[in-house]
């Protein structure tokens, strides 16, 4: 068959159909990718957060870093004490001379992982090991910067607040979430 009589039954042939959607089924789409989106993140990241959470506890009660280092996957990097793995960055600020019922983790990370940091501390907080209350969620600081949530209760004989704040604004680049446990 010659070129021209393919081309010209290309333009006589009836056009495709396209398959109708419906507005529903558009939103169960878009819903179960954001929730793939937010499933991935929260794999990444909230374990991280919850090993970061899990390694201040022994440390409020005066371990040393590195007696829990090894177990929970802490590197010392330089003078920074950071869980290893992928996603975001974790580091850990341990307990001190100045702070020493202090414990605090500041976690550098995109900007799809704040919720997943949220869910994990939340997650981590309330398991029935610890069933420590959320006395706060989510609320604004006074300049309206910064989201802040909170825990209390008691977990390992010790009682215990946990608060997380987190960037209130989305940003293009990576954002930073600080969470402080302190021992009462």
């Amino acid at each position: 068959m010659p070129k021209t009589e393919i081309v010209k039954r290309a333009r006589t042939a009836e056009p495709r159909r396209a398959i109708p959607t419906r507005p529903g089924a558009i939103g169960a789409a878009v819903l179960i990718l954001a929730w793939a989106g937010a499933s991935a993140a929260l794999a990444v990241v909230s374990p991280k957060v919850e090993r970061g959470l899990e390694a201040c506890l022994p440390m409020l009660k005066g371990q040393p870093p590195e007696a829990v280092a090894p177990q929970l996957g802490l590197e010392r990097q330089g003078r920074a004490w950071v869980l290893s793995g992928a996603g975001a960055t974790v580091e850990l600020a341990p307990p001190g001379a100045a702070n020493p019922q202090v414990c605090a983790l500041y976690v550098s990370h995109e900007p799809d992982q704040a919720q997943a940091i949220l869910n994990g501390v939340d997650a981590w907080a309330s398991a029935p090991a610890r069933a420590m209350q959320r006395v706060r969620h989510q609320e604004a600081t006074a300049g309206g910067a910064r989201l802040t949530s909170a825990w209390s209760g008691q977990s390992a004989g010790q009682d215990l607040d946990i608060v997380l704040s987190k960037d209130a604004a989305p940003t293009d680049g990576n954002r930073e979430s600080m969470i402080v446990i302190t021992a009462r």
